[in-house]
């Protein structure tokens, strides 16, 4: 059971590490949106 944890928190930490550059992109263009708005 222990070993079936560990791969699922593996495959999650994998999983947040792909999709962090892309929140950080969405985030800079929301900034760059309305930092262009005002």
């Amino acid at each position: 059971m222990s070993t079936i944890n560990a791969k699922e928190n593996r495959a999650i930490t994998a999983d947040s590490r792909r999709m962090e550059p892309l929140l950080n992109g969405f985030l800079m263009l929301i900034l760059e949106i309305t930092s262009s708005l005002n």
